[in-house]
């Protein structure tokens, strides 16, 4: 849930020769997770590991701020690198937190944007690595934020438009990269802006969202019942929406030969779909600005079940000819409404989601390892990511993208260690 619990489109596993997205073109979206339950569990002491982020650039780290453009149309940014201050600023915003687990994932944060900043100018460069001249530690850099608190990344006003497509311009610096975290995880979308899709796709800007949430049981303390606590967030789905996450047909169920659906079930349906609603409305920037239940998302994976996302996700697990089977990707029509009652939207999108199950499988079984990760048990979740709008047009000819998401698993020392050594990127010369 993005960062606490407040935390139906085709389906994406056909393989449509017409798509322009490949396993060797470079992907629509990275995302990156950490899990900080290792570093945790070494030491409670955040204050080395701090020290080494601050002084990874040689001390000059660099807070990035922004300034209206001379033609309004965007922000250009300006680099501060006074160490003293700059590092004062970044140590607080980690040390600010009382609780250890909080500090980790302030600065697992930390460290994903700052690489999302320099993989990004080196996408607006279109340079294959981020490799610096001589050998060159990158800085650490602190990111501007929008009126919604929302990070981003300030691409230069010179550098907009160079593209044979216009393409930095249409995709505003402002939706390019989303941020969430849930102990012991945090993790941060990128779109990748050498991307066969983004270069030829349509002027729509694309925004990218990203949630986590960790399927925790509610509180005995606070809750007498599972249908107790859910009852408090029924408002924030629409009527179509509740149906899956609560089972209101219960009593037909085992007439009509339906698994009557469990407690767990139900929590884990609505954490998914929670996870849903943050990451379409942290795509759009507004965050919590936007109620919850004042849009109806509907999947083309839940057409042909009755067990929402938690049937859809459970199916794509046992799939055996799936490479990838800890993920589900699907489209989703999202339909503004004016209310609580899906009946009466007037507006429809088509957007892209990626569901990626976290603490079932060990980072040795996913796509990258690493040295630092945990692999211990660690606590099941799941990561959604979201990308959109897409067009009707782009639906049919381009089959929506196969595999818009490609996931890497880092450790903190590993997201350090990329700004010291030669950076070698998954990135294609256009």
């Amino acid at each position: 849930m993005a960062d606490h619990a407040r935390g139906e489109g085709a389906s994406s596993s056909s393989s449509n020769p017409r798509s322009i997205h490949t396993a060797q073109s470079p992907p629509l979206v990275e995302l990156t997770l950490v899990d900080v339950s290792a570093d945790l569990a070494a030491s409670s002491d955040i204050a080395p590991l701090l020290s080494k982020a601050l002084d990874v650039g040689g001390g000059g780290c660099i807070h990035v701020s922004v300034r209206p453009s001379n033609n309004n149309s965007a922000d250009c940014p300006e680099h501060h690198d006074i160490p003293d201050q700059v590092r004062e600023r970044i140590s607080k915003s980690v040390t600010r937190f009382i609780k250890p687990e909080d500090r980790y994932l302030a600065l697992g944060s930390l460290l994903l944007k700052s690489r999302a900043y320099h993989q990004t100018l080196a996408d607006v460069n279109g340079e294959a690595s981020c490799s610096a001249a001589g050998g060159i530690s990158l800085p650490v850099v602190d990111l501007p934020r929008t009126e919604y608190r929302k990070p981003y990344i300030p691409i230069p006003e010179s550098k907009k438009g160079q593209d044979r497509n216009n393409n930095h311009n249409h995709h505003h610096h402002h939706h390019l990269i989303s941020v969430s975290h849930q102990f012991p995880y945090v993790g941060l979308s990128r779109l990748n802006l050498q991307s066969p899709y983004l270069l030829q796709s349509s002027s729509t800007p694309l925004h990218v969202g990203l949630d986590i949430v960790t399927y925790q049981p509610p509180n005995p303390r606070l809750y007498s019942s599972t249908s107790e606590f859910l009852d408090v967030f029924r408002d924030s789905f629409t009527s179509s929406e509740w149906e899956h996450v609560v089972d209101q047909s219960a009593p037909a169920a085992a007439w009509f030969g339906r698994r009557h659906k469990s407690d767990e079930d139900s929590m884990r349906e609505f954490y998914l779909r929670w996870a849903v609603k943050e990451a379409y409305t942290k795509a759009l920037g507004v965050g919590m600005g936007l109620d919850f239940g004042s849009f109806d998302v509907r999947f083309d994976c839940c057409k042909n079940n009755s067990g929402g996302l938690v049937e859809s996700f459970d199916m794509a697990k046992e799939r055996e000819d799936d490479r990838n089977t800890h993920r589900l990707a699907t489209l989703g029509k999202i339909v503004q409404c004016g209310g609580n009652d899906a009946a009466t939207g007037h507006r429809e999108e088509i957007w892209h989601f990626t569901f990626t199950e976290l603490g079932g499988k060990k980072p040795s079984e996913l796509d990258v390892c690493t040295s630092t990760t945990s692999k211990q048990h660690r606590r099941e979740g799941c990561a959604c990511v979201c990308v959109g709008p897409i067009t009707p047009l782009e639906v049919a000819e381009r089959n929506a993208i196969i595999r818009p998401v490609d996931v890497r698993w880092m450790g903190l020392e590993d997201v350090l260690y990329w700004h010291k050594e030669d950076r070698k990127l998954t990135l294609t010369k256009q």
